[in-house]
């Protein structure tokens, strides 16, 4: 998909590391790493069924997965 080219989620990112990097404690969790983590990868059927869009049980795993890495 156009919307997920490599360069143009690099800037996104780029520009939003560099939106908080004067607030402090403020941290970016790596959602596209957690994404390749599952089983099936990112473009699991299950996770995301029409290849782009969460399902619903994915969006309830995601809801739960950045606590841990925000607590801390």
């Amino acid at each position: 998909f156009v919307e997920n080219d490599p360069k143009r989620i690099d800037q996104l990112n780029a520009l939003v590391a560099a939106a908080l990097k004067p607030i402090p404690n403020a941290s970016l969790v790596d959602f596209a790493g957690y994404s390749r983590s599952r089983p099936g990868g990112e473009l699991d059927h299950d996770y995301r069924p029409d290849g782009a869009h969460l399902s619903v049980q994915g969006t309830n795993d995601v809801a739960n997965w950045p606590g841990p890495k925000l607590l801390p």
